[in-house]
């Protein structure tokens, strides 16, 4: 433990900024941090979930926990939230950008509206935040940054969730930056990769329905919590999560990214029924997308 931290413990609890945490893994992580002694913010579109939560973990763990109701699709959502902590009071010492929610199905499915806002949801909005909140953790001398990316984050191409993997990715090698950058300043800097997990909206999508029938190859919320907390808490900057993650990593180690991105497209036609779009005709228009968490 660095002697910036003890000298945060010994004025304060830590206290760590959660996203998404309505639900799934988010939801497990505020529960791991308070059981770790942080205090919280969670943050979310659906405050009632939230609630119920903070309620929880005051009665448990005698935690502060203060929630904020938010949408990260809108531009203005990660300054907004930063100057309420401000007038808050509330340091962040911990950052989890774990929102996020899928667009299941082929590109054009979509509006650019919904394509956008997707991407400000998974990419733009974590990326704001951290930096937005960084300078205080360089302050102060230390502070962990996690990121929760995917399996998909190792693919070559994720066909029929268009933006999944090159977000994921991006997150991926976003880490990695900001460990080389920042690292050697006190602040940690861990992206969590799993492969599909349980108990999370994924598996409400068609390509989680397909997915789900792999049975032991789930990951679980705090399989992904635990992995993702101690890889932060020893420094570990990329974090693979389950066997199929494992599987995934190994494939792109033995197979040119050609044939590995046919396999996958392969992969993902048998679990999700999806075809490749080969005329006009096939392109659905209409289907509204699972909305965020």
């Amino acid at each position: 433990m660095s002697a910036a931290r003890d000298r945060i413990v010994a004025e304060r609890r830590l206290c760590a900024v959660v996203t998404g945490a309505s639900s799934g893994i988010g939801l497990d992580f505020a529960r791991l941090l308070a059981e770790q002694h942080h205090d919280l913010v969670l943050l979310a579109r659906r405050t009632e979930p939230m609630q119920r939560l903070a309620d929880e973990l005051r009665a448990a763990h005698d935690t502060t926990v203060t929630v904020i109701g938010a949408d990260l699709a809108d531009p203005a959502a990660p300054a907004r939230l930063v100057d309420r902590l401000a007038e808050l009071e509330i340091e962040v010492d911990v950052l989890v950008n774990n929102a996020g929610y899928m667009l299941d199905g082929h590109f054009l499915k979509f509006s650019w509206v919904q394509n956008e806002a997707y991407a400000r949801v998974l990419a733009l909005a974590p990326t704001e935040l951290i930096h937005r909140l960084l300078p205080g953790m360089l302050r102060r001398g230390w502070g962990q940054v996690i990121n929760i990316a995917s399996a998909a984050g190792f693919m070559p191409a994720t066909p029929f969730n268009t933006l999944y993997g090159p977000i994921k990715n991006y997150l991926v090698v976003l880490t990695r930056t900001l460990a080389i950058e920042y690292g050697s300043a006190g602040i940690t800097f861990t992206v969590c990769c799993p492969g599909v997990v349980s108990d999370t909206g994924i598996i409400e999508t068609e390509h989680g329905r397909g997915w789900s029938r792999l049975g032991r190859l789930l990951c679980t919320p705090r399989q992904v919590t635990s992995a993702a907390y101690n890889a932060a808490e020893n420094g570990r900057t990329v974090v693979a999560v389950g066997i199929s993650t494992r599987g995934i990593v190994a494939l792109g180690h033995l197979l040119p990214a050609g044939l590995f991105s046919r396999v996958i497209g392969a992969g993902v036609m048998l679990l999700s029924k999806e075809k490749r779009v080969t005329s006009a005709a096939q392109i659905a228009l209409d289907t509204a997308p699972t909305e965020p968490g």
